[in-house]
């Protein structure tokens, strides 16, 4: 059979498939539905992300949070003291040879005297 042969007229307008009446109307419905029911999925995806990453921000940064396990604070002053003693039993402990280093070093330092 030839292109020549082949009459259109015959066949007419009509086409071979059957489409349900509201079909297209159904379709964009069922397409909307679809979109938002993945919208949702995703924010709630999206939610439940950040949820998460906040809760292990805070376990991870309560990690390195310094604990005192001593309840009682010394007064500073009290501290100072500790420290001058300390200092001075260093300086009774010197020999003659390390006083002089030391003063040597220390010559300059306005917070000594």
């Amino acid at each position: 059979m030839s292109d020549k042969d082949f009459d259109f007229d015959k066949i007419g307008k009509a086409t071979p498939f059957i489409v349900p009446d509201d079909f297209y109307g159904n379709m964009q419905d069922k397409v909307m539905s679809k979109i938002r029911k993945e919208k949702r999925r995703k924010l709630n995806l999206r939610i439940l992300t950040i949820s998460t990453i906040s809760v292990a921000a805070m376990f991870g940064f309560m990690m390195f949070i310094p604990r005192d396990q001593q309840t009682s604070v010394k007064p500073l002053s009290e501290k100072i003291i500790v420290k001058t003693d300390n200092m001075d039993n260093s300086i009774r402990n010197m020999s003659n040879k390390e006083m002089d280093l030391w003063m040597q070093i220390n010559e300059s330092d306005i917070f000594i005297y």
